[in-house]
């Protein structure tokens, strides 16, 4: 997951986003934004350079001065300014002028722009609205579906028991294609599993993704000058996909204005459709849901010469969206500030994991999967492992030790079988046989640099099923699977039936049955005498 330094600069190096939207979601200043965008411009640096560095070295490339946090302005009437724009017709440019010669000394105005941004905020007060004109590929708005029950279908268990379920509803900003998906709850892993869906559904990425104020993705939402708290899952799936997450404002639906109207259109010509029906699978409910969307987004839409928001996104929208990275976001649960020990190992789900030496008493992030530990330090992937399965595990990788230290492992059979991991347990049990046979660790410790050794030319799969052959014939060593390897005996596809109690049948031996057919015998018989 990227760091709000990090992430300003890939904002600031892909130039999707103004300087107030990078500072809104980066935690920082306009000024400050703007500062940075300068100055990278200057330094020509490429996306995959800045993701190779840290927050220490971003920050001294970038601007090595100090970070100040926003200022506070001198705040204008508001209600007094709505008043002469409305009722008096004055210009807002004069109102401005005015605004600052009535400043008082020691305090700070604001800019001409974040003055008349300031006043298109509070315009709504007084019945004014705003039209706004999006870019393509800008910005999709996402929302769940109100419970209606009298217009929305029912969700049965198998015993005929009513479920609750939500609905996940997403629009594009530009062409207003609808997206639309039944989940079981708005927990974080059906939510993620949505936004995935998703962005297939839509072919691509977005600028910014506008969000309510659901549990599963903000933590603490936006209130006043306080920028809504995003939950570190949600945080890095948009680091992974690329686009910006922002929270709409409590209790103020014109921030996803696109979306509440969708979430009224699907209700009507989608949902209602189904309000005698009965589902009993989530599968079987989307499978009618698909249906009655195409429908939807295929329409005529009256005032677009006939054209269908399927027909406007193809034309227009697609063309703004990045396209979708090459594996889709896998789901894990984030530890943070979790210290690594003076041992290099960082403590998760009940093991440990090592790190590289170095970051020994470093504070790590730990992401879980179902099957492997990510840990990251100042948003820098550190070490990738395999979950262990079972709790009170060292699980450490030799190439994160000291060398001192990996000699010493080398006497020990754990250490012996843990330098031998990454190739399968296969190599583990070769490992283990060699050294209860040999009862010499160092003889086991150069089998093991052997077996590593072996990796430069062949594969991992490779080696491990010629250990596996190497421990069922009885010849545990590493001389032994050089030989299989070079034969390519590991490849053989009836070398998994092997076994000495079941020779394979030789062709070149003439049994019974072929004399017999010499001396005009039956099959296996004796001539009578």
């Amino acid at each position: 997951m990227f760091t709000d330094i990090q992430r300003r600069v890939r904002y600031l190096l892909q130039n999707r986003l103004n300087n107030t939207q990078v500072a809104d979601l980066t935690n920082c200043s306009r000024n400050t934004a703007a500062g940075w965008r300068a100055r990278l411009a200057e330094l020509d640096l490429s996306i995959e350079e800045a993701d190779d560095m840290d927050d220490d070295e971003l920050r001294q490339l970038v601007t090595p001065g100090v970070f100040t946090k926003k200022q506070t302005f001198a705040m204008p009437n508001f209600n007094q300014i709505m008043v002469e724009i409305t009722e008096r017709s004055v210009n807002i440019s004069t109102l401005y002028d005015e605004y600052k010669e009535k400043i008082d000394v020691g305090e700070r105005p604001m800019s001409r722009s974040t003055f008349f941004r300031s006043v298109r905020q509070h315009a709504k007060e007084k019945q004014i609205t705003i039209s706004f004109e999006y870019e393509p590929g800008e910005q999709i708005q996402v929302d769940f579906v109100g419970r209606k029950k009298k217009k929305q279908p029912i969700l049965m268990d198998q015993d005929g028991h009513e479920q609750n379920y939500e609905l996940f509803c997403a629009v594009s900003s530009r062409s207003r294609k609808t997206f639309l998906l039944a989940i079981e709850s708005q927990s974080k892993q059906p939510v993620l599993a949505a936004f995935t869906k998703m962005l297939e559904f839509f072919g691509g990425v977005p600028v910014l993704v506008t969000v309510d104020n659901f549990k599963a993705a903000i933590s603490e939402p936006r209130r006043g000058k306080s920028e809504a708290v995003v939950t570190a899952e949600f945080q890095e799936l948009a680091d992974h996909y690329g686009f910006g997450l922002k929270a709409a404002r409590v209790r103020k639906p014109k921030d996803k204005a696109l979306v509440e109207n969708g979430v009224g259109i699907v209700q009507n010509d989608v949902l209602a459709a189904f309000r005698n029906r009965r589902f009993f699978s989530l599968g079987e409910m989307n499978e009618a849901i698909r249906a009655r969307l195409e429908a939807l987004n295929t329409r005529p839409l009256t005032g677009h010469f006939g054209e269908s928001r399927s027909e406007i996104f193809e034309r227009i929208d697609a063309d703004g969206f990045l396209p979708l990275p090459a594996t889709p976001y896998e789901h894990g649960l984030w530890s943070r500030k979790i210290r690594a020990g003076r041992d290099y190992h960082v403590f998760s789900e009940g093991s440990r994991y090592s790190v590289p030496w170095r970051f020994a008493n470093q504070l790590m992030n730990v992401k879980v999967t179902t099957t492997t530990v990510h840990i990251y330090h100042l948003g820098r992937l550190m070490a990738t492992h395999q979950k262990s399965v079972e709790n009170g595990k060292l699980i450490t990788n030799p190439d994160h030790m000291p060398a001192a230290h990996r000699s010493a492992a080398l006497t020990r059979l754990s250490g012996l079988k843990g330098y031998v991991h990454d190739i399968g347990p296969n190599a583990e049990r070769l490992i283990d046989d060699h050294f209860r046979v040999n009862k010499r660790p160092q003889e086991t410790a150069n089998t093991a640099i052997k077996l590593r050794i072996f990796t430069e030319q062949y594969s991992p799969e490779r080696i491990d099923a010629a250990c596996e052959m190497a421990v069922n014939i009885g010849k545990p060593s590493a001389k032994k699977v050089e030989c299989i390897l070079a034969g390519g005996l590991d490849q053989l596809p009836t070398v998994s039936n092997f076994s000495p109690e079941h020779p394979m049948p030789k062709t070149n031996v003439r049994g019974a049955n072929y004399f017999a057919e010499l001396l005009n015998l039956p099959a296996g018989g004796t001539e009578d005498v």
